[in-house]
């Protein structure tokens, strides 16, 4: 059999999992809520902090679990995206400052999303300060029992800015822990990134099979529409970034459809 020829099977295949996904956005989204009760605090937190290494990783990593807390918080809870660096490895930074605020106001309308861009190194071989980082998110993050969203200790894909991250917060609920009078009551929740190469990449194949047989994975998935809303705000907002190899990702990755939390 031809190459063109698999290919041809493989997209018709993708498309007709695609119908079968638009017809059952509605089970999704119940799945979703029901996630939401046993995964998330019962109390209503005082603001919901994305902390970040790159524009583009809110919309690329989280937009699963943003978007279904967009939908279970009131619209008066604040969110904070604080983005560690502006991007600026390729000399883009400016511009995809501005990409980053557009992506959000594009996926969160009607949320009163702060966002926040500091000054750390963009690269692959750039190690920040820890400590430095802490005090940045400290800075930020003042109210009384924050919720702080980042990556796992593998960062997705290893990178040193991701995981970074979740050194940081990591050391900064550890911190406060450790106080005897702890003015504030933080919660941390983590992206589960530990996984082999085949589900990572599977697009939302598995988690919807899952749903659908009646599994109920403690996991976050976009209902179609949502993931339309996603892809959308890549396209229109991170526009410098869509280069070819971004349409493999927002077709098979799964962290676009699938977020998976630990705490």
């Amino acid at each position: 059999m031809r190459v063109a020829e698999v290919i041809a099977k493989l997209l018709k295949a993708y498309a007709l999992l695609s119908v079968l996904y638009l017809c059952v956005s509605q089970r999704i989204a119940a799945h979703n809520r029901q996630v939401f009760r046993n995964v998330f605090p019962s109390r209503t937190p005082t603001s919901v902090n994305l902390i970040v290494a790159h524009p583009d990783d809110e919309t690329m990593f989280f937009s699963p679990t943003l978007l279904q807390l967009h939908v279970n918080y009131p619209p008066s809870v604040p969110l904070r995206v604080i983005c560690l660096t502006n991007g600026d490895a390729d000399g883009l930074g400016a511009v995809r400052e501005q990409e980053l605020r557009l992506s959000l106001q594009l996926l969160l309308p009607a949320r009163n999303t702060n966002v926040i861009v500091e000054g750390f190194e963009d690269g692959m071989g750039v190690e920040w300060d820890t400590q430095q980082v802490v005090a940045t998110i400290n800075r930020h993050v003042s109210d009384a029992s924050p919720l702080l969203l980042t990556f796992d200790e593998h960062g997705v894909s290893g990178h040193i800015n991701h995981v970074s991250c979740n050194t940081a917060v990591s050391a900064l609920v550890e911190q406060r822990e450790q106080r005897e009078q702890r003015e504030q009551r933080f919660t941390a929740l983590y992206l589960n990134s530990k996984r082999y190469f085949p589900p990572k990449y599977g697009s939302f194949v598995v988690d919807l099979a899952r749903i659908i047989t009646g599994r109920q994975p403690p996991v976050f998935m976009s209902t179609f529409p949502q993931y339309l809303l996603s892809l959308a705000a890549m396209c229109n907002a991170h526009a410098s970034q869509m280069v070819w190899f971004r349409w493999g990702w927002w077709l098979a990755s799964r962290f676009v459809f699938v977020n998976e939390l630990h705490g």
